[in-house]
């Protein structure tokens, strides 16, 4: 064990190179980033998490991926790509994603198989099944959290309408009721 404390810096980059025929590229996982921009554009891959087997796990195969979107299946692959060009927020600009997919989607299948296979080895270190319960136990969760915040707003605002804090002659001599207000 080393002396030195060691921090999120000191994780380096999470890259495999991958041969296309003569071509090799560098790849990486996607971020939670990615993930969520993901389920924004393609709505159809919430399907998968409706997918489950007999004992209740999900369970899909990477044909149920090129079947129900495969259009976010190679765009994903591209947005793997290490040496794609990126904009000042790290994102790859969409005219040049969109071509990278177009280049994945004219591959063929072995290569796009084994691209996406890469992808699922890096973005998914633990398989995809356990990254989609741990997805599902962190939106439960977020669920909570809107159900707390939800009572405890209706719970101030029950009790600002509660008895009045204190009452107040208008210059027209008539009480008023005046209310605390945070």
């Amino acid at each position: 064990m080393s002396d030195k404390a060691t921090t999120l810096l000191d994780i380096g980059d999470l890259t495999e190179d991958v041969t296309i025929g003569k071509v090799t590229i560098s790849m990486q996982g996607l971020t939670a980033g990615d993930i969520f921009g993901f389920l924004v554009r393609y709505p159809v891959l919430q399907t998968i998490l409706d997918k489950k087997d007999p004992e209740g796990k999900i369970k899909f195969t990477n044909e149920d991926l090129f079947n129900i979107a495969p259009q976010a299946v190679y765009e994903a692959v591209a947005m793997c790509d290490v040496n794609l060009p990126r904009d000042a927020a790290d994102r790859i600009p969409p005219k040049v994603l969109k071509q990278a997919a177009r280049r994945v989607e004219k591959l063929s299948i072995s290569y796009q198989l084994l691209l996406v296979n890469k992808f699922f080895d890096l973005t998914f270190s633990d398989g995809v099944g356990p990254f989609v319960e741990a997805w599902i136990a962190l939106m439960g969760r977020f669920q909570q959290l809107q159900e707390g915040a939800a009572a405890v707003s209706a719970e101030s605002s029950q009790e600002q309408l509660g008895e009045p804090a204190f009452t107040v002659d208008t210059p027209y001599k008539r009480r008023g009721v005046s209310r605390l207000v945070n």
